[in-house]
């Protein structure tokens, strides 16, 4: 669909390829997979979206990280089962390599050429490690999400009216983080 406004201001949607008569025109305003930037940005939240972005905001991007799948698109909570996304654990790994130069580039490479068992080798070495690592970042946030909460709780909503919406976007993404905590990481790592 292309928008063009004519002279009076209006705006007229035409489409850029033939649509049969009767069909819905659909436009997508954000990635399923990232509920929190859809509620950011329009102020509504998906609650039946199958995945959250982990929230890991402490990497600083690099061409490689990004190729192994650095983006809120991509690495991922899903909701529904506590899954984790392979680029979670890809980054995460290509990171605890940094001070390996070349057991980094050696990985990096296995990724990029679609080497899946020197791919799993890596992981296999450090899965304790990367592991260790997503268990301290889904406790800390699960304590930032109790602290946000306490301070939502705390205000009034009649002054604060998106107050319940930001609940109900935390309430999401908690529930996401609970079940890859129960799922996902404690069967590896332990329940500490």
């Amino acid at each position: 669909v292309e928008i063009h406004y004519d002279e009076e201001g209006s705006c007229n949607a035409y489409t850029t390829v033939d649509v049969p008569a009767g069909s819905p025109l659909l436009i997508c305003y954000a990635n399923p997979y990232n509920p929190s930037a859809l509620f950011a940005k329009y102020g509504f939240l998906d609650e039946n979206a199958p995945a959250t972005f982990c929230k890991i905001m402490d990497i600083i991007p690099s061409t490689e990280n990004r190729n192994l799948g650095l983006s809120f698109s991509r690495m991922l909570f899903y909701h529904e089962n506590g899954g984790i996304s392979e680029e979670v654990f890809d980054v995460l790994l290509f990171e605890h390599l940094s001070g390996e130069w070349q057991t980094q580039k050696d990985f990096y490479n296995a990724c990029m050429n679609g080497d899946v068992d020197t791919k799993a080798a890596y992981h296999q070495q450090y899965l304790g490690d990367v592991m260790g690592r997503l268990k301290k970042h889904v406790d800390t946030f699960l304590i930032e999400l109790d602290k946000l909460d306490e301070k939502a709780a705390s205000k009034d909503i009649e002054t604060h009216t998106r107050i319940p919406k930001i609940m109900a976007h935390n309430a999401f993404v908690r529930e996401a983080f609970i079940r890859v905590k129960q799922n996902s990481i404690d069967p590896v790592v332990g329940y500490e």
